[in-house]
């Protein structure tokens, strides 16, 4: 293993996450401290930014639909705010959609305004079905992000720090990795 010289355009900022995105072979995601995204198309020598509308703040994980790279969902870790963002075009210019919830109404069917640490697409329908690791637990949406559903209330967890989250698609099983509770 060799670090690899940073681009230029991240170099004076901390990045925070990373991936591969599936499908294209030099295609890297990266997303920083700052809130900025970048992506590379050229393994990682250098990178574009692409974070229009995104609040200034830590990205914590990026997916991204395992048949199209253009459909990418980020988190991001900051209380008081709506932190699930989604775009299906990436490109200099292009944007992202909040996908946390209904913005009015029955606070229940959103996702609380606190830290989103992971969130995973479900293999068999990764445009509508996600699940997302929180500081207040696990919620899941089956509608791409207009609803959510608290897995904790719904399945007996208790509300507590979701760090990681697991998928095992031959068991469906829903694996987490908790602070504080083992």
């Amino acid at each position: 293993w060799s670090e690899r010289a940073r681009p230029a355009a991240l170099v004076a900022t901390e990045v925070i996450t990373a991936i591969k995105a599936p499908g294209i072979t030099n295609r890297i995601y990266f997303g920083t401290n700052l809130g900025k995204f970048y992506y590379s198309n050229d393994n990682g020598l250098s990178a574009v930014q692409m974070s229009t509308n995104l609040p200034a703040v830590s990205i914590s994980s990026i997916t991204c639909d395992p048949n199209d790279q253009n459909f990418v969902i980020l988190s991001q870790t900051a209380l008081g705010q709506r932190n699930l963002w989604r775009t299906s075009a990436i490109s200099p210019t292009g944007s992202w959609t909040n996908v946390s919830g209904p913005t009015s109404g029955d606070t229940n069917l959103r996702l609380p305004q606190a830290p989103v640490n992971q969130v995973l697409m479900d293999p068999d329908d990764p445009r509508n079905t996600w699940y997302v690791a929180s500081d207040l637990g696990i919620f899941m949406t089956t509608t791409g992000g207009a609803v959510f559903t608290n897995l904790g209330t719904s399945h007996g967890l208790p509300q507590i720090q979701v760090n990681g989250l697991a998928f095992n698609p031959q068991t469906r099983h829903l694996h987490a990795g908790t602070f504080g509770h083992g």
